[in-house]
């Protein structure tokens, strides 16, 4: 049995994602096809367009088989640990040969060649890096000045990372070589608008676009040719009901967790420096919302994206002091003919496989289960802001059901 495993957000599903599973298999001669997805947040540090359960299912719907969790934790982490915690969890199927992310390099060798750099971190390396972030750099800038002065290196390489969807294959890699997985990455070659684009485009509109435009207006039509057709369906069928969502829904939350704990600092979570809390503390009576808050943080060294993670890692009580290591697989959805493929996952994964959380706390160990209270708390406060925008009945975490087509 040969399997692939792709790593995504799905904020929303597009057809670039649609095409990319496609491409994924024939490329890697799959038979199925797993999706570790985040959750109801992102890697941007913001919460999803629309709930995780809605994602998983256009997914399946497109080509996807099975869709496990990204907990929260680390789906809201640096690419780094985003990177290493999902390929962490294809690898404890026991069942993924292969792992195929997209990358506007589209060449695994060069990737590769990065990855193995960064991962090994030369003396010469590791010394400018450390005077260029001492010197007020942001890390994606110090790390290219560090790597200017390898011998080794060249201006392509340096180009390469310049670009969002390189960095994280090259990320992918990097996990794969430090957990010494037997999986083979094989990357898939970016085409139609950059990650970044704000523009709709004829072909393959960035997720980013797709977002913008669903923001600015009630009008999906606009939207129609970027998403496959089911995908739209979804989206039209739950408009105003229960989606759109988006960061400033979550200000008023945010604001009262902020003044609530000024006092106290915020250094005890996530990726929160000392510095930054302090500057939060400093500017919490200027807070007018979740995006204007970012804007107003944000340096020359800590990028509005870094700000966003921090903000949601203190709304969702995400501390360092808690981390574990992903330790259960949850699925969010499943189709009903890849039964073959669940069978052979029970027997082979190494961590225990989650289709009902009510099951949960009789098969994890103590640990695990801190984890996934961070899941369904972060789930439940998502809900909260729904049922609160959009008048719909709360459901909680335990009353959700996998998506099964």
């Amino acid at each position: 049995m040969k399997v692939v495993g792709i790593v995504a957000e799905y904020n929303p599903f597009h057809k670039g994602h649609a095409y990319h599973i496609n491409a994924a298999k024939e490329a890697t001669g799959a038979d199925y096809c797993i999706v570790v997805m985040s959750g109801d947040y992102t890697q941007r540090g913001i919460p999803a367009m629309i709930d995780k359960y809605s994602r998983a299912k256009m997914a399946l719907l497109n080509g996807a088989d099975l869709v496990l969790e990204l907990p929260v934790r680390y789906a809201t982490a640096s690419a780094e640990g985003f990177a290493t915690s999902a390929v962490t969890l294809l690898n404890s199927t026991g069942v993924v040969t292969d792992i195929c992310f997209g990358s506007e390099c589209g060449c695994v060798e060069k990737l590769s060649k990065i990855a193995k750099v960064l991962l090994e971190e030369p003396d010469e390396y590791r010394d400018v890096l450390k005077r260029e972030l001492k010197n007020g750099h942001s890390y994606p800038v110090a790390r290219n000045m560090a790597l200017q002065g390898l011998d080794c290196w060249d201006f392509d390489s340096l180009k390469i990372l310049s670009m969002p969807n390189n960095i994280l294959g090259i990320e992918y890699i990097k996990a794969i070589f430090k957990l010494k997985c037997n999986i083979n990455p094989v990357s898939i070659k970016r085409v139609g608008s950059n990650y970044n684009d704000c523009s709709l485009n004829e072909l393959y509109s960035s997720a980013m676009a797709i977002r913008s435009s669903i923001a600015s207006t009630d009008n999906l039509e606009n939207i129609l040719s970027d998403v496959p057709e089911n995908v739209y369906d979804i989206l039209r069928k739950k408009q105003n009901v229960s989606f759109p969502v988006i960061p400033d829904d979550f200000s008023k939350m945010l604001h009262y967790k902020l003044l609530s704990e000024k006092d106290m600092g915020f250094s005890s979570y996530i990726d929160v420096s000392s510095d930054l809390s302090d500057k939060i503390a400093k500017n919490v009576y200027q807070y007018k919302d979740f995006e204007s808050f970012c804007d107003l943080l944000k340096t020359k060294n800590m990028t509005y994206t870094r700000i966003s993670r921090c903000l949601i890692h203190i709304l969702l009580g995400l501390k360092e002091s808690n981390y574990i290591e992903p330790s259960y697989l949850r699925i969010l959805g499943l189709r009903k003919d890849a039964s073959a493929l669940l069978s052979q996952i029970k027997d082979c994964s190494t961590l225990p496989l989650i289709s009902k959380l009510a099951d949960a706390k009789h098969s994890l160990p103590e640990a695990a289960l801190t984890l996934l209270k961070e899941d369904i708390f972060a789930s439940d406060l998502y809900t909260t802001i729904l049922a609160h925008k959009f008048g719909c009945e709360f459901a909680s975490d335990y009353q959700k059901s996998i998506q099964v087509i």
